[in-house]
């Protein structure tokens, strides 16, 4: 039930707001719906919004990680908390929120913080199972592991805790088409925003970073087959076009000395 209502309001186009309204009722959640509630906001994780817009707009996305983080301080019992995180994690398809706690998690460990949500073998156990379901999917499914709005962040995930070099391959076999770098290249834009003191709207731009590509793959390559398809009559959908261009003012701006990032 609570996994629809935040796609139809998604879909309407409210979700951001009636989640951050949420928060302050989060509380009143029942400890023993703890299952169904955390489940459902996982599942739902990876089909919203994802980038924060300056300092004081988040993402739907994190807006529902912070609703898994409350509602796991409110229980006191850190086994069972680990245990219930795990059962939630493999009875849904989110991969998104669940690396974002890993990532807290880990952080946490780094800095010697005592305030942890998981105990360390929890920790290890959900970190496995994150790599896992990763791994299953690239493998049963990789047009949707490619297509995942979170890609680049879960990349970042899976080759840190996961088999680095069966992720490179990974990605070296879905670029091997020209289709496949356009798809590859959609998860590496992002949106910038600039305005001028008399400027009334703000600029919004589509960038991409090429060394964050380099953490993965060569960029000639890639370069290559997108310098080859635009020499091709095709018909390219409107994020696809954005990419493109964005990725060839990323190789001119390179080639230039201009770092936008």
């Amino acid at each position: 039930m609570l996994h629809q209502l935040i796609v139809n309001l998604k879909d309407r186009g409210i979700l951001k707001n009636a989640l951050s309204q949420f928060e302050s009722y989060a509380d009143q959640i029942e400890i023993e719906n703890d299952q169904s509630y955390i489940t459902a906001i996982l599942e739902v994780g990876d089909k919203v919004d994802h980038e924060n817009i300056g300092l004081t707009s988040f993402s739907s996305n994190f807006l529902c990680a912070r609703l898994v983080f409350r509602f796991l301080r409110r229980i006191n019992d850190s086994s069972y908390r680990g245990e219930l995180l795990l059962n939630c994690f493999q009875a849904s398809n989110g991969l998104s929120i669940i690396g974002m706690i890993l990532q807290s998690e880990e952080k946490s460990r780094e800095n010697s913080e005592p305030d942890k949500i998981l105990n360390d073998d929890q920790f290890e156990l959900l970190k496995a199972e994150f790599v896992k379901k990763i791994n299953d999917l690239a493998t049963i499914s990789p047009i949707e592991l490619l297509s995942n709005e979170y890609l680049v962040s879960i990349l970042y995930k899976w080759k840190k805790w996961g088999n680095e070099a069966e992720v490179i391959d990974w990605l070296k076999k879905q670029t091997e088409s020209a289709e496949g770098c356009i798809n590859f290249l959609k998860k590496f834009t992002r949106k910038s925003t600039s305005q001028g003191m008399g400027d009334f709207v703000a600029t919004v731009s589509t960038k991409i970073d090429l060394e964050s590509i380099e953490n993965f793959l060569k960029v000639p390559p890639i370069q290559e087959k997108i310098f080859q398809l635009n020499e091709i009559d095709f018909d390219f959908d409107f994020e696809a076009q954005e990419a493109i261009r964005a990725f060839n003012q990323a190789i001119d701006n390179r080639e230039h000395g201009i770092t936008d990032f």
